[in-house]
């Protein structure tokens, strides 16, 4: 058994979707026969095979409440020997095992079988980020980990012991060395071993032909390292790819080690110039003005030095104007001093001068400064500009004199900071349009029962205070009764798009009937076990139904030319089953439904958030019950009433001191 972490390329990074259609379509499904395919869903108590759409959508979801910038999915592929044939419960038991010694026993994911090549082999797609917390989970270690399992497994199932006698390679298990899940792609490592740089004869075109490959070659310690420009992240040992690569070996080739004096690392990690965002041109113009600066100064260094020394040369040299009495010499020596010292001054002028250039070519802007340049040629910079400045003007105004004794500063002009993103004075509460520096501001209103007078700023401000407010049905009033009365408005669209969710969430969810053999066109799902008998699935293109059919001689001829997904017209008799009847029982029997929770409490868990007409609901489960609830809040009532009160009697402890 193989267990191997797959790479995913740049087209389905970080999307569990995209990584979801493509293990789920390599299913070859020609053969009604075939053994041991199937998929399923952990953890399977909401969700299965048939809700398949919903369930991704709820991983994409609680992805989405991570700000991890890592990958968020883990692609597990499992293989087995070419006359090894586990069934379906053993390979559930090594999935869930090989799972657990990840840490991710508690995490969405989707696995499933392939039985289409010599080796059966099964691929998992797992949701890095926790479902609970949201935060991202990174194993330590997980070829180690996953080699140690493997080994245990092979000897618990009695499979074929490819572990045994394996060394240990955790050191060399990189992610350099991991090939990719897709042939066509191949390791680092290999990348590197196949430029050809056998025709290099110095240090630069050595460091040129790798730059035109996307890759850099470093010093590293007593050692040198091959780097992808691409992904700083992936990185080898120079020597690991060829011994003469060493550093070394690479001396004594060119000589001693020259670093790349040129920038094009920086334009290649960065990509064409014209994609970049503003901000990331402006980063870009200051990180190559610093090296061109430096580089430019340097050279203006090595130049005075120069001249110091040649100047101390030819001084040196007036030693034959003496005319060898001991007067002579003491008048060449205090003229030597002089001229020395006067040429020294004059040289560092000269040079001050040209540094003085040098800063002047390569002035620093700020970012304003810099936008405000390109606003006369750039229409992007000139709206950048544009919402600099709004953002600036966007506040809630009020009589905020009660927040001076929270402040954690007050400053010399009398600006209170709250915290590392909220100031206030006075009269006013100054915001940038980010969502959650709002949040934090309307809470701070909320907590401390101030009443503000109006809002100030931009309408796309306004409109995110109010959907804030309304979102999470805080009590909040201004003493602008026409921004008072958005809010209700906001608050009664909030529970209208409430309801129109859970019914358009349960308007997806299948219907599960015996196929009544009426003509129509059919939308064919696949075929799957059930009491040991194969049946197939074909769902209504008129209505939400999924009509199960057992099948019959006709079926056969038929199912080859089948693939999932295809439209079809079933014309083949209608076999009679009671296994049928069991089957759509059981699915009505743990039928889902989404309903709505006004006031969840402590007994109720929150799955996933859902956004929905661009506002944002909650899921929650409860214990031993199927149904999915919905809410417009997310702090649980009882929560509330305890921070309050936490907060209160630190309020009461603070006064006693």
């Amino acid at each position: 058994m193989i267990v191997k972490v797959a790479k995913l390329d740049k087209s389905i990074k970080s999307s569990f979707k995209r990584l979801s259609e493509y293990i789920t379509n390599e299913q070859v499904q020609s053969d009604i026969n075939i053994r041991n395919v199937g998929a399923w869903i952990e953890p399977n108590d909401i969700y299965d095979m048939d809700d398949l759409e919903l369930f991704i959508e709820d991983v994409e979801a609680v992805q989405s409440m991570s700000e991890a910038k890592s990958d968020k999915t883990y692609h597990l592929i499992v293989s087995f020997g070419v006359d090894e044939r586990p069934d379906i419960d053993t390979l559930k038991n090594i999935n869930n095992e090989l799972i657990d010694s990840l840490g991710f026993g508690s995490h969405q994911r989707l696995s499933v079988i392939h039985d289409d090549t010599d080796n059966l082999h099964m691929h998992i797609a797992i949701n890095k980020i926790n479902p609970e917390k949201y935060t991202i989970l990174e194993p330590y270690y997980p070829y180690k980990t996953l080699s140690k399992k493997a080994k245990e497994l092979e000897i618990k199932y009695n499979l074929n012991q490819t572990h045994s006698n394996e060394k240990s390679n955790e050191n060399t298990c990189t992610a350099a060395n991991d090939i990719d899940a897709r042939p066509t792609q191949i390791s680092f490592k290999s990348y590197v071993f196949s430029i050809d740089l056998s025709e290099c004869k110095s240090w630069a075109e050595f460091h040129d032909r790798l730059k035109e490959n996307g890759v850099e070659y470093r010093k590293y310690g007593s050692g040198a390292v091959f780097k992808d420009l691409k992904d700083n992240k992936i990185n080898i040992k120079a020597s690991a790819v060829k011994r003469e690569y060493s550093l070394n070996s690479l001396e004594k080739k060119y000589g001693k080690f020259e670093p790349s004096k040129s920038l094009n690392d920086i334009q290649n990690s960065y990509q064409r110039y014209q994609d970049l965002s503003l901000k990331k041109q402006y980063d870009f113009i200051n990180t190559s003005r610093k090296i061109k600066s430096k580089q430019e100064k340097q050279i203006v260094k090595n130049e005075y030095v120069d001249a110091a020394k040649y100047s101390g040369e030819m001084i040196d040299n007036l030693s034959h104007m003496a005319g060898g009495g001991e007067l002579d010499r003491l008048l060449i020596k205090i003229y030597k001093k002089t001229q020395a010292k006067e040429r020294l001054e004059q040289l560092r002028e000269e040079r001050q001068q040209e540094i003085k250039k040098i800063n002047d070519k390569y002035k620093y802007y700020t970012y304003d400064a810099w936008l405000q340049r390109q606003a006369l040629t750039n229409e992007k910079a000139e709206l950048a500009l544009k919402n600099i400045k709004e953002s600036r003007i966007n506040y809630i105004k009020g009589d905020f004199k009660e927040l001076k004794n929270r402040a954690l500063k007050i400053t010399k002009n009398g600006t209170y900071i709250l915290n590392n993103k909220l100031k206030a004075t006075n009269k006013s509460i100054f915001l940038t349009p980010k969502y959650n520096n709002i949040k934090k501001a309307v809470k701070t209103l909320k907590n401390n029962n101030i009443i503000p007078d109006t809002l100030n700023g931009t309408d796309e401000f306004k409109a995110k205070v109010i959907n804030i407010i309304a979102s999470n049905d805080l009590d909040i009033t201004f003493k602008d009764n026409e921004l008072n009365q958005k809010i209700s408005a906001a608050k009664i669209l909030k529970q209208d798009n409430l309801i129109s969710y859970i019914n358009e969430r349960n308007g997806k969810i299948s219907n599960f009937a015996k196929f009544d053999g009426k003509e129509q066109e059919y939308t064919y799902l696949g075929y799957f076990k059930y009491n040991d008998k194969f049946f197939l699935k074909f769902k209504s293109n008129v209505n939400n139904t999924v009509y199960i059919k057992e099948p019959v001689k006709e079926d056969y001829t038929l199912l080859k030319q089948y693939k999932k997904g295809d439209t079809v017209s079933v014309k083949t008799p209608i076999k009679d089953s009671y296994d049928i009847e069991c089957f759509i029982s059981e699915k009505e029997k743990n039928r889902i439904t989404f309903k709505e929770l006004s006031s969840p409490d402590n007994s109720y868990k929150r799955i996933s958030t859902k956004e929905h007409n661009g506002q944002k609901f909650y899921l929650y489960k409860k214990d031993n019950d199927k149904n999915i609830y919905v809410s417009k809040t997310y702090l649980m009532k009882e929560k509330i009433k305890e921070q309050e009160s936490k907060k209160e009697n630190n309020k009461n402890k603070g006064l006693e001191r």
